[in-house]
């Protein structure tokens, strides 16, 4: 993979990215939260620059994984923030794979609509469960 290089702009990207958490540390709740939207972006440019697949509902992922961490935080289940959010992946990972039988069936305005559908019963869930999931 010749093409794989590391360009210099990427380099001073990253630098700058990891310098700012050593030179502002009493800013960590911003900068998780610019993390955070960073790679709610990312997930919408991977799946529909890469994949194809224009989606109303990929937040719903985002949804369950923050709701699987804050769980099994609460619970005391698990206490290591890193291990959290890698389970936290694994159930958002678990649930792609379990809709996407039925997202991949559709074709453009169909998978738009079955994407939005799958995020409002998820949504309606939370809900419905809110003495668990707390609202």
């Amino acid at each position: 993979m010749a093409g794989a290089r590391w360009r210099v702009s990427e380099v001073a990207f990253w630098g700058l990215a990891l310098a700012c958490a050593f030179l502002f540390p009493s800013r960590y709740l911003i900068m998780t939260d610019i993390v955070r939207l960073g790679l709610f972006a990312l997930s919408l440019d991977l799946i529909l620059g890469y994949a194809g697949i224009v989606s109303l509902g990929h937040a719903a992922f985002f949804g369950v994984g923050a709701y699987s961490a804050g769980l099994l935080a609460l619970h005391g289940i698990i206490s290591e923030p890193v291990i959290a959010l890698v389970a936290a992946g694994l159930v958002a990972a678990v649930l792609g794979f379990l809709t996407s039988f039925l997202v991949i069936r559709g074709v453009d305005l169909t998978r738009l609509m079955v994407t939005l559908g799958i995020a409002l019963l998820l949504e309606a869930l939370a809900e419905r469960f809110s003495d668990i999931t707390g609202g």
